[in-house]
């Protein structure tokens, strides 16, 4: 069962642009080992947020609700975004959240994805081009 964020967590010392995206976002479920020594929470968006956001939520929920027990916490989110969202759009306004996730994974990735060629041939489609080197090729 869903709950808006601000009801299932208690109010968090965030930046205003974050509270405020958090008022509408959802909690779909929070899951954990037998542990409870990882925590994953999923959650649900008709915005999208930049996933540094939501790694800065990660590390704000991690210290204020556990302090300093080793415990890693995880995020994980879906966006639920309207027909006005394709993916030409979603790319234009995301891209710097996509290139700040493939950096903190690999560096390489990130640099291939910032200097591929993106075009979009048909609406729902998009043609990535990657540098004609030995990583790119693989």
């Amino acid at each position: 069962m869903e709950k808006l964020f601000t009801e299932v967590f208690p109010p968090i010392h965030a930046d205003k642009p974050l509270a405020d995206l958090l008022d509408q976002v959802h909690v779909e479920r929070v899951t954990s080992n037998r542990a409870k020594t990882h925590i994953k929470i999923y959650l649900k968006s008709k915005n999208l947020i930049h996933k540094e956001q939501l790694y800065n939520l990660e590390q704000t929920l991690k210290k204020q609700l556990f302090g300093k027990t080793p415990i890693e916490l995880k995020i994980i989110e879906h966006f639920q975004l309207s027909g006005q969202y394709t993916p030409q759009k979603v790319l234009e306004l995301y891209r710097d959240s996509i290139l700040f996730e493939l950096k903190a994974y690999s560096i390489l990735e990130f640099n291939l994805f910032r200097r591929a060629k993106i075009a979009f041939p048909e609406e729902n489609r998009m043609k990535l081009s990657l540098e004609k080197t030995t990583l790119g090729q693989e």
